[in-house]
């Protein structure tokens, strides 16, 4: 991945990412270490995420390895 041509998702895009793996926004911002606040001003278009969110998303999106261990990480930080 090109660090300097990271996809700018728009609020629409992150709410479909976001959806397209989790029910709520609140998993989503647990698994990716977000608030959920911020997960909801980015799906409403009154805040853009950082550069360094926009990569995760991106990374999240397109590799699959990166959300098996996100996922993980998850599960064993909570047991």
């Amino acid at each position: 991945m090109n660090i300097d041509k990271v996809n700018k998702l728009n609020s629409v895009e992150i709410k479909k990412l976001r959806k397209q793996y989790f029910t709520n926004q609140q998993g989503f911002a647990d698994v990716c270490g977000f608030g959920r606040a911020s997960v909801q001003r980015w799906e409403a278009g009154t805040k853009k995420p950082l550069k360094s969110h926009l990569i995760l998303m991106d990374l999240y999106r397109d590799i699959p390895a990166v959300r098996e261990y996100l996922l993980n990480y998850r599960e064993n930080k909570y047991e």
